[in-house]
């Protein structure tokens, strides 16, 4: 999975949700109090106070520099560590530390070793983490078997390193699994408004490749034969106007069908375009009875709407809302996007395009902010086309 996808995909979530680890595991650091004091109330002697303080604190900035590590890698700020030996060397050290603390300063140290697992959750993968805090809990408990420790204190012991190591690993696994599953959303719904343009080309070049193709070559064929055979030149003329006029003909009627979707239609296509980019759908009312050039109209207004929610916004959920007020027909598209790099500048030509449609049937397209932030696309037509709307959609259908 591409990182800076899954950096982007992060941005949207929770504070609580990128930082419910780092805080989890400096919480933590609080553990280190008793045996600490245990430490300074202890008489001078051997080994000296100096070693265990030093030892203690590199294990502490090793522990900080785990986590913030980690914290960048769940984030997608970068990739894993290239060679194996880097993703292991911190839990090396912290795990040699512990291990000098227990043996040199008693069983009470043995906490250190839940440090440890905690950053091998955060920075190994997830079959390397259960791997090391498995051998993190088997040294710990040989540690305080030598020391002579309860039987008691060292299932306590060994629940403490396996059960947070465990835990921690497996919440960093569902963070790192949901936003891979957010970005495949996302790349998903991306592919659906590629595939729809495609097959809109695909669909154009079918049908004219063939009649213009044999529109050029009756046009050559005319212009070789105008001096030497002006009847069959002309002939080849008056053919190739009639392919011409069939072409037209043909892309006329293609492109009315797509300029003139349903509102019905429109709604289906967009619970799924939606459901597939990973965005909820809620929608309101029923459609309206419009004439074919009204409905037509909406239909592709909200068809826009749904395209720009899926490429643009980075939302969550979009609410579409059908509704009727007195003799006009409304269309209302919200979404709760954070973000619309590609709107800040303008408009942009789909807007715009739907702007037009509207002021053709008689009404009329807003299109900016929502007031409670997100992305907000208003449209309302008239119940009943006029005479003079519908010349002007008579006439923009045949330009």
């Amino acid at each position: 999975m591409n990182v800076s996808r899954l950096y982007q995909q992060s941005r949207g979530e929770s504070w609580w949700v990128r930082l419910l680890l780092p805080v989890l595991a400096l919480l933590w650091l609080g553990e280190l109090a008793a045996p600490i004091s245990q430490l300074l109330a202890r008489p001078a002697g051997r080994p000296p106070l100096a070693l265990a303080l030093a030892a203690t604190a590199a294990f502490v900035v090793m522990y900080l520099l785990v986590i913030t590590n980690g914290a960048r890698l769940r984030s997608g700020l970068q990739s894993k560590p290239a060679g194996a030996g880097l993703a292991w060397a911190p839990t090396l050290v912290m795990a040699t530390l512990a291990v000098l603390m227990g043996v040199l300063y008693g069983p009470s140290w043995l906490g250190l070793f839940v440090f440890a697992a905690v950053g091998s959750a955060l920075r190994l993968e997830t079959w390397q983490a259960a791997g090391a805090i498995t051998g993190l809990t088997v040294v710990a408990a040989a540690i305080g078997l030598a020391e002579h420790d309860s039987l008691a204190a060292l299932a306590q012991g060994g629940l403490l390193i396996a059960g947070i190591g465990a835990s921690v690993a497996t919440v960093g696994y569902t963070i790192r699994t949901t936003r891979e599953l957010r970005a495949a959303r996302a790349e998903v719904g991306r592919l659906a408004v590629s595939e729809e343009r495609l097959r809109f080309a695909r669909d154009l070049h079918d049908l004219l490749g063939h009649s213009l193709s044999l529109v050029a070559l009756k046009c050559d064929l005319a212009d070789r034969l105008v001096a030497s055979a002006p009847e069959r030149a002309g002939q080849e003329i008056r053919e190739a106007a009639g392919v011409t006029r069939e072409a037209l003909r043909e892309v006329r009627e293609t492109v009315a069908g797509y300029r003139r979707p349903t509102l019905a239609g429109e709604l289906s296509a967009a619970q799924e375009m939606l459901a597939a980019a990973g965005i909820g759908c809620h929608i309101e009312g029923q459609p309206p009875r419009l004439s074919p050039d009204t409905e037509g109209a909406l239909a592709w207004t909200l068809r826009e709407a749904i395209t720009n929610v899926i490429r643009h916004s980075r939302a969550r959920r979009c609410a579409i809302r059908l509704s009727q007020q007195e003799d006009r027909a409304e269309l209302e598209v919200v979404d709760d996007g954070l973000e619309q790099p590609a709107r800040s500048g303008g408009t942009g030509n789909g807007l715009a395009g739907a702007g037009e449609r509207m002021a053709a049937v008689g009404g009329e397209c807003q299109a900016g902010r929502a007031a409670d932030g997100g992305f907000r696309l208003a449209a309302s037509v008239p119940l009943l086309l006029s005479p003079s709307s519908g010349a002007i959609s008579s006439q923009a259908e045949q330009a």
